[in-house]
């Protein structure tokens, strides 16, 4: 009889031992995961971000181009100087050749008419553990040209 309870104490012991590294294999699958997760949501907050510089930036240079019309005398602003405008408010994002700036809707740059200004630019992931992220950013205003 002392024989058996000795036998049984000695397999549970050796169950224990068997499942050691376990913990260590769960946590490192779990830790992976999370530190997916929350890259993963501080780069989608990242690209957020960026899109709203660049809606800014757009929206800005399209006010800058309102209020400086044919008719604002030497303060009119060309498709030129809205671009450096809006590239200058973009914290870098943008250069003055991915900003588009057109007058609707003949062209002409006067009160009454309609200035739109749109701009482009890509968005891509820094974070090398995630999945290559990249996406173009896209945003457009249209005001009325005030003077």
């Amino acid at each position: 009889m002392a024989e058996i309870m000795v036998r049984s104490v000695e397999r549970v012991r050796g169950a224990g031992r068997d499942e050691r590294g376990s913990t260590l294999i769960e946590f490192a699958i779990l830790a992976m995961v999370f530190l997916l997760i929350t890259f993963g949501a501080m780069e989608y907050g990242r690209m957020i971000f960026d899109y709203n510089v660049v809606a800014h930036a757009v929206r800005e240079g399209a006010r800058f181009a309102a209020v400086r019309g044919a008719s604002a005398g030497p303060s009119e602003a060309s498709a030129t100087d809205i671009k450096n405008y809006v590239a200058n408010h973009s914290f870098g994002l943008l250069v003055p050749e991915n900003v588009t700036v057109s007058w609707l809707p003949d062209g002409a740059n006067t009160p009454g008419h309609r200035v739109q200004v749109a701009a482009a630019t890509t968005f891509s992931s820094d974070v090398r553990i995630l999945p290559v992220l990249s996406t173009n950013l896209h945003s457009q205003t249209e005001m009325g040209i005030a003077r």
